[in-house]
């Protein structure tokens, strides 16, 4: 406090402001006091912020970048999550810091699941799922938040079962990706 009131007497000398009423001069501390407060409440923010919240993944190609959704890799986790009869995905968040990417699971289990070796095979296999298929060749973490043990195997199972048929029902109603083939004359051309 004394440090801001030598620099308040330091600028009303050099300010000519010792004359001015001290109404003006309790305004005038007022309003850098506000600002000082302002900067460090951003810095403070900016040094204690999570990581930046994606709402996908973007892959940097030497032809263009390939963005996946975080809709995509939510349903690329609840695909790999048929397979573990004990769990079911409710919600995926993505989030990246110096070159770190992380994926924030957010699972459902039934109450005799036994956690850490399930936890242990989901990161498994989900790290090696998405550096293989999806191409991430950054530091990957995934991080499991298990918000349910109340959960019944067969609704679970029935469940993942009629999330995947509906992600099969999608893939099937969109058209087919092209093939992309060279002619003869070295030209390129698409066909179906």
């Amino acid at each position: 406090m004394e440090f801001i009131e030598k620099l308040l007497e330091n600028l009303s000398v050099k300010m000519g402001m010792q004359d001015w009423p001290e109404l003006w001069q309790g305004l005038i501390f007022g309003a850098i006091l506000i600002i000082v407060l302002l900067i460090l409440v951003k810095f403070i923010k900016w040094i204690i912020r999570p990581g930046k919240k994606n709402r996908g993944i973007m892959i940097n190609g030497d032809n263009g970048d390939l963005t996946i959704t975080l809709s995509a890799v939510e349903e690329f986790v609840r695909r790999i999550l048929v397979d573990f009869h004990e769990a079911s995905l409710r919600s995926l968040s993505i989030s990246e810091r110096n070159n770190l990417l992380t994926f924030n699971v957010v699972l459902e289990v039934i109450p005799d699941a036994n956690l850490i070796p399930l936890r242990d095979a989901v990161q498994d296999r989900v790290s090696n799922g998405a550096k293989a298929q999806l191409g991430i060749e950054c530091d990957l973490r995934i991080n499991i938040t298990v918000q349910s043990m109340e959960a019944n195997e067969q609704k679970i199972a029935k469940a993942d079962r009629r999330k995947v048929e509906k992600l099969e029902e999608k893939e099937m109603k969109t058209p087919p990706y092209q093939a992309f083939e060279n002619d003869n004359n070295g030209e390129n051309e698409y066909q179906q």
